[in-house]
């Protein structure tokens, strides 16, 4: 539309156009590129190059704080393992990134997918990284009987007195970038913290529907042996704790017009 040219009266493409310092008439080819639970990104075309624009979703202040996250991507760049990062704002959590033309997301049904991702997060795990902030987990409110269930959880792996090192903590198959040159990344840090390092499996495992049997040899890649009983329980009860996460994240969702339709019943 003409009269939207050259002033759009759109929040996102006026922080483009302040951020590239360039009309809002040179910002072509956007197209939606990605609706999640938590934001909605749109990729644009200028200069010749492809950037995402990140929105963040109504409701997701209450689960997320986008100045911890900004603290996570400062603190993780000398890896090189994240996408690359124009624009991010700690108050509105919109952010600006570079788009890697012929990637691919990783298939969460290749083993030897999987293998190069959970190599890349355990690169993050033993890189020494630490942030102040960890992750908990929200909107346990009103569901007494399974909040009991997921505090008894909770109490037990506090008890356990596991290690706490920078972690994903969103590490799905979505989020791994394969690039053209083989590389990997690993994007979207929004829910990054300091939390146990085996969250990151769980997380994984949780995502693709992995059933026991690919949960198991998940762990076995990620190990390079056979887990211990006591990491097998770790694993499947951060399981427990971010299916319920979710479920209910996905409810209160609905609840401001959202949809996920049967991710929320799984």
């Amino acid at each position: 539309d003409p009269r939207y040219q050259n002033h759009s009266d759109n929040t996102a493409l006026e922080l483009v156009s302040q951020v590239f310092e360039v009309p809002e008439s040179e910002i072509h080819d956007i197209r939606c590129l990605k609706s999640g639970m938590t934001n909605k990104s749109f990729l644009f075309q200028l200069q010749g190059r492809h950037y995402i624009c990140r929105i963040p979703g109504p409701g997701t202040e209450l689960l997320i704080n986008r100045k911890e996250e900004a603290e996570v991507y400062r603190t993780i760049q000398p890896l090189h393992i994240s996408e690359h990062i124009i624009y991010m704002n700690g108050d509105t959590g919109y952010k600006i990134a570079e788009y890697y033309e012929g990637a691919r997301n990783s298939r969460a049904d290749d083993w030897d997918d999987v293998a190069k991702c959970m190599e890349l997060v355990q690169r993050l795990h033993n890189s020494g990284l630490t942030v102040a902030h960890g992750y908990e987990k929200k909107l346990f409110e009103d569901y007494p009987e399974v909040k009991a269930h997921m505090l008894t959880l909770l109490d037990r792996l506090d008890r356990l007195n596991r290690p706490k090192v920078l972690s994903h903590i969103d590490s799905v198959c979505d989020n791994f970038l394969f690039l053209p040159d083989g590389s990997v990344r690993l994007i979207d840090w929004e829910y990054a913290g300091m939390c146990d390092p085996l969250i990151d499996l769980s997380m994984c495992a949780i995502y693709s529907y992995y059933d026991e049997a690919a949960t198991e040899k998940l762990m076995q890649i990620y190990f390079g042996r056979e887990p211990e009983t006591k990491e097998r329980k770790i694993v499947y009860s951060y399981i427990a704790l971010g299916g319920f996460l979710w479920a209910l994240w996905a409810v209160y969702k609905a609840s401001l017009g959202e949809e996920f339709g049967e991710y929320t019943l799984i």
